[in-house]
C-alpha cells in the first residue's frame, strides 16, 4: 500500500521540498524574531499574509506527499490534478508575496537594516518555495494531460 519510492520521483521531491522549506521558513522567523515589515495596520496585515502562508501551506502540502506516498499510481483517485494545480499556484502566489515582502523589508531600504541577514535568507528560501510550487503545478498540469 505504502510506496516511499514515490518519494525519488519528481513529484514526491517536490512535495519535500514544499513541506521541508515551509517548516525552514517558519523556524528562521521564530528563531530571528523576523517581521513582515509595515506599521501600524500594515503590520498586521502582513504579518497575517506570512502565518496564513507558511501554516496553511503546510496544511495543504503535508497531506497531499502523506497521500502521494499512500498511494503514488492511483493518486488521482484521492484528487484532481485540478485540484493540485490549484493548490500549487496559490502557493507560488503566496510564497512570491511573502518573499517580495520580507526582501522590501529587509533590503527595500536605502540603507539596509543592521544584523539584515536572516530576513533577507527568509526572503529568499520564500521566493525559492514559490518556484518549486510553481514547478510542481506545471507537472500537475502534465500529469493531467497524460
Amino acid at each position: 500500500m505504502t510506496d516511499t519510492r514515490a518519494l525519488a520521483h519528481a513529484r514526491g521531491a517536490m512535495k519535500i521540498a514544499e513541506v521541508a522549506l515551509a517548516v525552514v521558513c517558519l523556524v528562521v522567523y521564530r528563531h530571528y524574531n523576523l517581521s513582515f515589515g509595515g506599521t501600524d495596520t500594515a503590520a498586521a496585515d502582513r504579518y497575517i499574509v506570512g502565518m496564513v502562508t507558511f501554516g496553511g501551506m503546510l496544511l495543504i502540502s503535508g497531506p497531499l506527499l502523506l497521500a502521494y506516498i499512500r498511494n503514488p499510481a492511483g493518486i488521482v483517485n484521492y484528487y484532481t490534478p485540478f485540484l493540485e494545480v490549484i493548490y500549487n499556484l496559490i502557493g507560488f502566489v503566496l510564497f512570491l508575496t511573502v518573499g517580495g515582502l520580507v526582501l522590501e523589508h529587509y533590503k527595500g531600504h536605502l540603507k539596509p537594516l543592521e544584523g539584515s541577514e536572516p530576513g533577507v535568507a527568509l526572503g529568499a528560501i520564500c521566493l525559492v518555495n514559490s518556484i518549486i510550487y510553481l514547478i510542481d503545478a506545471s507537472l500537475a498540469i502534465k500529469q493531467g494531460t497524460e
